[in-house]
């Protein structure tokens, strides 16, 4: 529609809470994510989906040299629409 329309598009968390960053799964880092817990392995079906597209990501991101979030917003760059990502930033304070 949108490209019919010649709209573009705003991604909200292109990079799903961070699961496309590899903060849930461990993905260059030494320590297991946290989706590797046994809470977690508890999830809906809808968790297969996700683990599909992570699993994906993955493999573009080490085939590239590139970070898992690299990836993620390349492919939005580069999709038939513009799509403009809204990335989510965590506050933060400064001491002194």
């Amino acid at each position: 529609m949108a490209k019919v329309l010649n709209l573009g598009l705003l991604a909200w968390s292109p990079l799903a809470n961070g699961v496309l960053a590899g903060k849930y799964h461990g993905h260059g880092s030494s320590e297991p994510g946290r989706m590797s817990s046994d809470a977690m392995k508890q999830l809906p079906p809808e968790q297969q989906r996700t683990d599909r597209i992570v699993a994906a990501v993955r493999t573009g991101s080490d085939e590239v040299g590139r970070s898992m979030a690299q990836v993620a917003l390349a492919w939005l760059r580069y999709r038939p629409v513009p799509v403009i990502p809204i990335i989510g930033a965590k506050a933060f304070s400064v001491a002194g």
